[in-house]
């Protein structure tokens, strides 16, 4: 929808790792993430209507109709001469403008690493939104079984009762952490809506029309520098962000600045373990890391900067 085609040209694998917060340097995630990929644009939904012995009715449906991807894992940071680029089918560029199935990314990205509890998210915000939309105040109640019954909605294969009640209190539970106004209940064998007021819904309905991802408050306007005294000479020195290495792609750590023209240092990296400074390994490299000598911690060092930078959380 932003792109204003259903040809989305992207630096996909890279990209859309930033996108869900997972460090595109590394190559195994980089690999799942690539073999995640293959499943969805190799996905064929198949529907057959019986209507009867003389007459045969049914369609196909794809997500990706074409694709020119680039994959390397040994090498994540290197990019090809060429526009990356995927191509939706006809038919689910048509449904996802005709049929908007509203839902907070950053929910998404805090469940990425569990699909059951990310399908049931999605699937209540959507009813959440519907009931809205369709009756709101009133009560929607969803049984747990039959046809039309919860357990068939989200395809479970649990089979006992009382296991599938447990599993969808956990879920529930689950969403409301990331969705505190929530209006869903369990009630005996059946999930109970009832949707009051708009701020109720995880994304607002003047939002439906927009791309799926709720716009951010402004961050305020970030000073260009932080002050403290330089260790070598006493001279002021300043904080500054981490430079982008264009060319590789890759961030270096926030550095300090002396007034005095010392050469700059590195802001520490703090190990979220134990509060000490790590050891930066492989200066100046893309694949550079932070070790802990105190008690063995490691972590990539791009990933703890986008995580972890001053600018970055005074941002938030």
């Amino acid at each position: 929808r932003r792109q204003g085609t259903r040809k989305i040209v992207v630096n996909f694998y890279r990209d859309f790792m930033h996108l869900f917060e997972m460090n595109p340097d590394d190559g195994r995630k980089y690999k799942l993430v690539q073999q995640s990929m293959a499943r969805i644009r190799n996905a064929l939904y198949k529907w057959e209507l019986d209507q009867g012995p003389t007459r045969e009715t049914g369609g196909n449906y794809l997500y990706i109709e074409e694709w020119d991807l680039f994959f390397d894992p040994k090498n994540p940071l290197q990019r090809p001469l060429w526009d990356q680029y995927i191509l939706l089918s006809e038919r689910f560029w048509y449904e996802i403008q005709k049929h908007k199935i509203p839902f907070n990314l950053e929910a998404a990205r805090h469940l990425k690493s569990k699909p059951a509890h990310l399908n049931f998210y999605l699937w209540l915000s959507y009813r959440v939104w519907n009931a809205w939309d369709e009756k709101p105040g009133d009560e929607v109640f969803i049984p747990f079984w039959g046809d039309f019954g919860l357990q068939n909605q989200m395809s479970s294969v649990i089979d006992e009762k009382r296991n599938f009640r447990v599993q969808v209190k956990n879920w529930l539970s689950t969403v409301k952490e990331l969705w505190p106004r929530c209006p869903v209940q369990i009630d005996g064998d059946a999930l109970r809506i009832c949707v009051t007021s708009e701020d109720q819904l995880d994304v607002q309905l003047k939002d439906t029309d927009a791309p799926r991802i709720l716009p951010k408050p402004k961050p305020p306007e970030l000073p260009e520098a932080y002050k403290s005294v330089c260790p070598k000479c006493g001279k002021e020195r300043t904080l500054q962000p981490g430079r982008i290495n264009q060319q590789k792609n890759f961030r270096y750590p926030d550095w300090w600045k002396c007034s005095g023209g010392c050469p700059a240092e590195p802001e520490d990296a703090i190990c979220k373990h134990c509060g000490q400074a790590m050891q930066q390994q492989n200066k100046g490299k893309a694949d550079y890391t932070y070790k802990c000598s105190q008690c063995g911690h490691l972590e990539a060092g791009e990933n703890y900067w986008i995580q972890n930078s001053t600018f970055n959380r005074i941002a938030k």
